[in-house]
């Protein structure tokens, strides 16, 4: 169910509880938008410093966040739950940007991209396009976690995310 559909009673019927219980702890949607971004953001603040480390090339850091994040979803399908919230909820990403550290991700990323086109190994595409295409495959990926997990036999690799995104280079 896309993000922008759910409401109150529909997350108080999946736990079990009654509306007002979920009132007494969030004011609505986008304070159950933030909570869920400040449990996750711990585990992923650790990659928010690959970000800055200068003796590191722009292209490979991209490939490894992308790595990073493939990694997770292999790891445990909660984050596939994570991934889902800060893809669906990106929108939310102007307004709160100064409120939460956790926002700035996706201007790190698009930042990064910028930076790693620089290097000639990205392909010249709007870098804010192309973090949206890779958060869409991030989408599918999660959505099939999470609403199969049944039929999940994780097979994913992260190159098969960053591959069409480099540059193809002439054979030496």
């Amino acid at each position: 169910m896309p993000y922008n559909e759910v409401t109150i009673s529909l997350i108080a019927r999946e736990a079990k509880c009654g509306h007002s219980l979920i009132y007494h702890y969030f004011s609505g949607i986008k304070d159950i938008h933030l909570a869920v971004y400040e449990y996750m953001f711990p585990y992923f603040k650790e990659t928010l410093g690959f970000f800055d480390e200068p003796d590191i090339n722009p292209d490979i850091k991209f490939i490894g966040v992308i790595s990073f994040l493939v990694d997770s979803l292999r790891e445990s399908s909660r984050y596939a739950y994570y991934l889902q919230t800060i893809i669906q909820t990106r929108h939310l990403v102007v307004e709160f940007k100064d409120q939460f550290e956790g926002f700035a991700i996706h201007t790190r990323i698009v930042r990064l991209i910028e930076n790693a086109q620089k290097t000639g190994r990205i392909i010249p595409m709007e870098p804010l396009r192309i973090m949206e295409h890779i958060f869409l495959i991030f989408r599918g990926i999660a959505s099939e976690i999470i609403f199969e997990p049944q039929k999940t036999r994780f097979s994913y690799t992260a190159s098969m995310i960053y591959l069409p995104f480099l540059v193809k280079q002439p054979n030496a």
